[in-house]
């Protein structure tokens, strides 16, 4: 006879475990199980929801790299991981412990962490000292922080005045028996003078560091262990202590100023040597400090997209590209700064005969600042740009587009499209592009789309015949002390392609070049 009891059991439905938590729980067994073999590349949590579930989650994440990832490492002398992400889906109660524990537990040797990715939106402030420890790893090439706020101790005239106050107190209680009191020394009057000198010169520099009609509202008001008081303090505080070997740094949404920017210039001046690629994108209020990042010696790209940047910031910008302070400059983003659209021009001058990216994509570019744009990558000296991005626009100029594309020699990539929407152009239009891109041996991507019709299909597929037979090394055909080994490279390339046409094409052409 069935029992009862087993009866009620199994007719309570079983919880259903939908397949995005099974997911979440897989990920972080699977990191566990990756981390005791020493097999895993990239440690990436807090991308998931529910990820961690509890503490006990952590601590078992904390056990397995003690006891099992550092075993494996004093046995194999080697590891595999060379990447951190940590994203903000971290519960509270789990991002204290990935910082403080799991992470220094990794940045041990032999491991080679190159890459370290931080984006904890709308997470309490980071302790210093935290962030000290993670972004000093000396094998470190890539630093990538956003929107982190720094956490730092408040100046020493809380203890000045904590200090006062405590004296105070005791004189006062003690004022029966002055006997009692100890007498001031010159020394110690010595030492509160250099105190006092201390204290006003870091109110000084606060004060220069501090914006005009900044909020202080945000600082902390808890206390420390030591009773000082806890203040927020701007990311770039952490440079100093940023790796020497770090060649790419993204400070990307930390609340960073031209106040910020002299201070962050200045620590890469004198320190950073080997940084090649800053971003300083979604800083929303930027407003300056332009021509110091355009003057530091070292970096080859500068983004500066989606920073709110007015028309004023182009022209300063632009400026500071004219002054040439940087030789190395290579590459610009200021995509997405829809304001600029007047600006656009001056900077493409500018960057013509300098850069060889230039990315003004989403920069609210009118039909006017389009045709100065084409006309400067067709008729200026010299120009280097190999890849030039203006996306988002709705393209008028077919015929300017015509002329850049059939007069500029630099030009590998140019993209003119846009996500957002499509346009339609005429098939004289499309003719003057396909006439243009034919002439042109170097312009490998031409990207701008358009209504797709019957009509424009053939001179579309013959526009993008000719930039397959550029991709292949059309360009090479141009020179007369070409070697079969290079002319053997642009026929295994053309033989790759789907289209037999192509290499039909380059075997015809090299034959009357070659013979």
């Amino acid at each position: 006879m069935t029992n009862i009891k087993d009866l009620i059991v199994n007719s309570i439905p079983a919880k259903k475990v939908t397949d995005k938590s099974k997911n979440c729980l897989t990920n972080l067994q699977a990191i566990k199980s990756k981390l005791a073999e020493n097999s895993l590349i990239e440690l990436r949590l807090g991308f998931e929801e529910n990820e961690f579930r509890s503490r006990d989650d952590v601590k078992s994440l904390i056990t397995v790299i003690k006891e099992k990832f550092h075993d494996r490492l004093s046995l194999y002398k080697h590891s595999c991981l060379t990447r951190i992400c940590i994203g903000w889906r971290l519960p509270n109660f789990a991002l204290g412990p990935i910082l403080q524990e799991v992470i220094p537990l990794l940045l041990i040797e032999p491991v080679r962490i190159t890459h370290i990715q931080l984006i904890l939106n709308d997470y309490p402030w980071i302790p210093e000292e935290t962030l000290i420890r993670i972004v000093s790893w000396h094998t470190l090439e890539c630093l990538d922080l956003r929107s982190i706020r720094l956490r730092v101790r408040a100046p020493l005239k809380h203890h000045i005045s904590s200090s006062t106050s405590r004296t105070t107190t005791s004189c006062s209680s003690s004022s029966s028996s002055p006997s009692s009191l100890p007498m001031p020394t010159t020394r110690h009057n010595k030492f509160l003078h250099q105190l006092i000198q201390h204290q006003q010169q870091y109110q000084q520099q606060d004060r220069e560091d501090t914006p005009p009609n900044s909020n202080n509202a945000n600082s902390a008001k808890d206390d420390g262990d030591d009773g000082r008081v806890w203040e927020q303090a701007n990311i770039v505080n952490i440079v100093p202590y940023v790796s020497l070997s770090v060649k790419t740094l993204k400070l990307m949404n930390c609340g960073i100023n031209r106040h910020h920017v002299t201070k962050l210039c200045e620590y890469i001046r004198i320190r950073m040597h080997g940084l090649k690629e800053l971003s300083l994108r979604q800083n929303f209020t930027l407003d300056g400090g332009y021509h110091d990042l355009l003057a530091l010696p070292c970096i080859k790209s500068l983004d500066l997209s989606l920073c709110d940047l007015e028309e004023t910031d182009g022209y300063l910008v632009s400026s500071g590209m004219l002054k040439r302070e940087n030789k190395n400059l290579e590459r610009l983003s200021l995509a997405g700064n829809y304001r600029l659209s007047n600006a656009i021009p001056d900077i493409v001058r500018s960057a013509a005969s300098l850069l060889n990216e230039v990315d003004c994509s989403f920069c609210g570019v009118n039909s006017g600042s389009q045709r100065e744009v084409f006309d400067i990558l067709a008729e200026f000296p010299d120009c280097a740009i190999k890849t030039f991005r203006m996306q988002g626009i709705m393209l008028s100029d077919i015929e300017g587009l015509a002329h850049c594309v059939r007069k500029n020699s630099s030009l590998c990539h140019l993209i003119v499209d846009n996500p957002r929407s499509t346009y339609s152009i005429s098939l004289e239009g499309a003719d003057q592009i396909r006439k243009a891109i034919k002439s042109n041996y170097s312009i490998k991507t031409l990207s701008f789309n358009v209504i797709p019709s019957q009509s424009l299909e053939e001179i579309s597929k013959e526009i993008e015949f000719w930039l397959e037979l550029n991709r292949c090394g059309r360009k090479a055909l141009l020179q007369t002390n070409n070697s079969d080994r290079l002319w053997s490279i642009i026929l295994s390339r053309g033989a790759m392609s789907d289209d037999c046409n192509i290499l039909f094409w380059l075997l015809k052409h090299g034959a009357m070049n070659f013979t």
